[in-house]
């Protein structure tokens, strides 16, 4: 009789999988490693790679999703009850710059997915995902800055959310090109800047005030 299975045991394998592929792709490229590359650095068999995964496309897309649920959870675990929302914006964006600074094997494989994206259609159609995912949870918190009388109600909540994932992820793009930042001037501007626009016009000049204290 063949030993039971577990989910645990799955789970498990199927993390060990992962982790080797995101180590790989992020040293040689997507295009670079192929699914044996894989099956050599994991030490397990084909058959139980691709009972986890059916190709190498799909395993590249289970890391990015592992990776947006990662950054979101992170943030969610971040935010305590009383937080206002504009607390939240601000770490939300130290948790991105956090990861921009210190890039993991992850984000450095969710870049060259971005580039990856327009040349594959599974790709294409799985980013536009991610980004809705990632642009409904800021859009939830600046509306709920506005009902709460935190934030101007005449801002427009899907545009500064499109403008700081645009932000977020131009310096990530530069950053991998090899630019230099200096990331604490960077964020001090985007959210002095962020924060003087958004803040019911009341709390504009506590609110940078506020924020240039804490940076």
């Amino acid at each position: 009789m063949c030993p039971k299975v577990t989910d645990e045991y799955r789970q498990n394998v199927r993390d060990k999988i992962l982790a080797t592929a995101s180590s790989l792709f992020a040293r040689s490229g997507y295009h670079a490693t192929s699914m044996d590359d894989i099956v050599c650095e994991c030490g397990l068999s084909k058959g139980a790679i691709y009972g986890h995964f059916k190709s190498k496309e799909d395993l590249f897309l289970a890391l990015s999703d592992k990776q947006l649920e990662s950054i979101i959870n992170n943030m969610r675990a971040a935010f305590s009850p009383n937080d206002s929302a504009k607390e939240k914006l601000m770490k939300a964006a130290e948790i991105h710059f956090s990861q921009i600074r210190n890039p993991d094997d992850v984000w450095c494989v969710t870049l060259e997915y971005w580039i990856e994206s327009s040349k594959v259609p599974s790709f294409e159609k799985r980013i536009q995902k991610r980004y809705d995912l990632a642009h409904k949870f800021l859009s939830e918190i600046i509306d709920e800055g506005k009902k709460k009388g935190e934030f101007r109600k005449g801002i427009d909540s899907d545009a500064i959310s499109s403008l700081l994932l645009a932000t977020v992820r131009g310096l990530a793009v530069h950053m991998r090109m090899g630019a230099e930042f200096d990331w604490e001037k960077i964020k001090g501007a985007l959210l002095v800047v962020l924060f003087d626009g958004m803040l019911a016009d009341k709390q504009t000049q506590k609110g940078s005030s506020s924020i240039n204290n804490q940076l």
